[in-house]
């Protein structure tokens, strides 16, 4: 079933931005595809939340430098610290583009899901958000498995794809045609139409409908994605 969402009204709805941190650019440990411009996006978005006075939360990756925190197989150095994401870093912090006002949340993580032994939901139950407009890195990783835990609890999501991005354009498109596929009530916008949305203007977006409609092969990885401007 369609669920055709109205944006122009923060009233039970909060922004998630996904680990946009110094590492994954092209400076960075990660240097995640086509960074520059997924900054970008993702800034024109936060601005519109802003200026509607959105709740805005932001989750980092951010470990204990003596790696008590780590997985077990998280990359270390040869005395077995971590070698990314290492909480009080340069390139652990949030990019300067996207960095948090005073009165925004920021949320440490350990692991990939922002939802993990972390107190997101208490956070959102507490803006009372049942809807979260969601954008970040990596697409086929923490921002994917971060989308999932959302679903399983039972909130309506709403994803900027172009404010998100992966290791590669790949990687990207088939984990966005996933997500198309399995977050039951989603809606799939690019950047310029969620801020269209935001600002009560006409916007046009991919609404889900049922599951797994976006059947895609090794060759229409590309036209498929192309389908979620539709």
């Amino acid at each position: 079933m369609k669920y055709i969402p109205k944006l122009d009204d923060p009233a039970g709805k909060a922004l998630v931005i996904i680990d946009m941190q110094i590492e994954d650019s092209p400076q960075g440990f990660w240097q995640a595809y086509n960074w520059n411009a997924t900054v970008a996006n993702s800034q024109k978005v936060l601005n519109a939340c802003r200026n509607k006075a959105y709740p805005v939360v932001h989750l980092m990756v951010a470990r204990r430098p003596n790696g008590i925190d780590c997985h077990p197989f998280d990359l270390r150095d040869e005395k077995g610290k971590p070698i990314y994401s290492v909480d009080g870093t340069e390139n652990c912090q949030i990019v300067d583009a996207l960095k948090p006002l005073k009165d925004e949340i920021i949320v440490k993580k350990q692991r990939f899901s922002a939802f993990y032994q972390t107190n997101l939901s208490l956070i959102l139950k507490g803006l009372n958000a049942a809807h979260l407009i969601m954008m970040g890195v990596f697409t086929d990783s923490c921002f994917l498995t971060s989308v999932y835990d959302a679903f399983t609890r039972h909130y309506t999501i709403s994803i900027v794809k172009d404010a998100c991005t992966a290791g590669t354009k790949a990687a990207h498109m088939t984990s966005m045609l996933d997500m198309a596929n399995w977050i039951y009530g989603c809606s799939i916008f690019n950047a310029e139409q969620i801020v269209n949305a935001i600002n009560g203007e006409n916007y046009k977006a991919w609404f889900w409908d049922q599951p797994n409609s976006m059947k895609y092969e090794i060759d229409t990885i590309e036209e498929m994605y192309s389908k979620l401007d539709e």
